[in-house]
């Protein structure tokens, strides 16, 4: 009996280990910020942004456009989301972009315990930055 238990707690943890590895990885790379939305922010705030690069790997996270990690990067809580429930996740400092479909892969990066970027990831091609002052960088 006790056997059949082990086996099966370890077969649930392989479940989840599998699923959890399952979550695409497709924003896993660099992204180049090719526009801004702002309705708060000055005329010319986004100029500046355009054309920076953020980039995403197991070891380190490179955003010239806040702060860079590269000790205890934190993924995890990058994940599906119900595009319906952007609001609660991130608040509602930002007005987020129309999005195509009903789910999106979303989360804060995090270093060291701390937030240091919230993204949402609609395509492999198109992803969003959530910035200071409500300003939505998409990237590329």
């Amino acid at each position: 009996m006790a056997r059949l238990a082990t086996a099966s707690a370890v077969a649930i943890i392989l479940l989840w280990v599998c699923q959890v590895n399952a979550q695409p990885r497709y924003w896993m790379k660099t992204w180049r910020v090719d526009a801004v939305a702002c309705s708060k922010c000055p005329k010319d705030f986004g100029k500046s942004l355009i054309g920076k690069e953020v980039s995403f790997s197991d070891k380190r996270f490179d955003n010239p456009l806040y702060e860079s990690c590269d000790g205890d990067i934190d993924y995890s809580d990058i994940s599906e989301t119900d595009v319906a429930s952007l609001s609660r996740k991130f608040g509602i400092t930002w007005r987020f972009p129309k999005l195509a479909g009903p789910e999106v892969l979303s989360g804060w990066v995090r270093c060291h315990g701390y937030n240091f970027g919230g993204f949402i990831f609609e395509s492999e091609k198109q992803g969003y930055y959530l910035f200071e002052d409500g300003a939505v960088l998409s990237l590329r």
